[in-house]
Order: C-alpha cells, then sequence, then structure tokens
C-alpha cells in the first residue's frame, strides 16, 4: 500500500473508549511502524473509496440546495 504523506495537522475529536481501543489496535498489530493519524487516515481513506458512489450522490444532491 501507497504511503500518503501526512501534511495537515489537525484534531479531530473522538471519544475516550475508541482512542483507547485504536491505541492498543495500533501499537499491538502495528508494531510500532504506524502511527493512530496513519491509521486514521488509512480507515478514511477506505470509507470514501468504498462509498464513493453514495458520497458522490449526497454531495451533489447538496449542491442542488445552493443552487449553484
Amino acid at each position: 500500500r501507497r504511503q500518503r504523506q501526512m501534511c495537515i495537522r489537525d484534531s479531530v475529536g473522538i471519544s475516550e473508549d475508541i482512542h483507547e481501543r485504536v491505541t492498543k489496535f495500533v501499537s499491538i498489530v502495528g508494531k510500532g511502524k504506524i502511527s493512530i493519524a496513519s491509521y486514521v487516515d488509512n480507515i478514511i481513506n477506505e470509507h470514501f473509496n468504498a462509498y464513493a458512489a453514495e458520497i458522490k450522490t449526497a454531495f451533489d444532491e447538496g449542491l442542488k440546495s445552493y443552487r449553484l
């Protein structure tokens, strides 16, 4: 898998429970080779890829309400 460069560093709020689960998973499975930020970035990227058609439809419908 191609590694994407992390260029924008913004905070994202997640629950303490999710943070603990992700931290444990990344440290155990990632064996120190992946950061939490990279893991979350990969999850979001996979979500966008898996739901590209649905996301495009929702976006297009949202644009219609702006009447651009």
